[in-house]
């Protein structure tokens, strides 16, 4: 875990940025998932896409898909609306799982059972457990 220096207060919500820099990757694969991957954002030519489908199913996956999405207007207005649904049920299902836990909360609250019981009772940090406070 990592703190500030100043007040002692911890990060919980880190994030790691890596910037890959695609003119520097080698022309010559050095058969690693990661150079697939650069080499699969950098082309544009067809064979090399074709050499990539054949080295793992995710990749034949991504280059299925990105055929599928440079097919037409149409095709891609689809694809756009399905990956939405997606993401909108994935919203949804979080929504009630967190609505769920803060059930559980208030109910161990309500039996008496104390912040660092149910912290691990549900995962939830300690601020996401004192939020149903605000709400009520």
């Amino acid at each position: 875990m990592r703190y500030r220096t100043d007040d002692g207060l911890e990060f919980t919500d880190l994030t790691e940025i890596n910037i890959l820099q695609l003119q520097k990757l080698p022309s010559v694969t050095d058969n690693s998932d990661l150079w697939d991957w650069l080499e699969f954002i950098r082309t544009d030519n067809e064979e090399v896409l074709n050499m990539l489908q054949e080295r793992s199913p995710e990749m034949r996956k991504a280059v299925g898909f990105l055929k599928e999405l440079s097919a037409d207007e149409r095709t891609r207005m689809l694809a756009e609306s399905r990956e939405n649904a997606r993401r909108d049920e994935a919203s949804r299902i979080k929504g009630a799982v967190l609505g769920s836990l803060f059930s559980v909360v208030k109910n161990a609250k309500d039996m008496g059972m104390d912040t660092d019981s149910i912290i691990k009772l549900t995962g939830l940090t300690r601020e996401e457990i004192e939020q149903p406070k605000k709400r009520s």
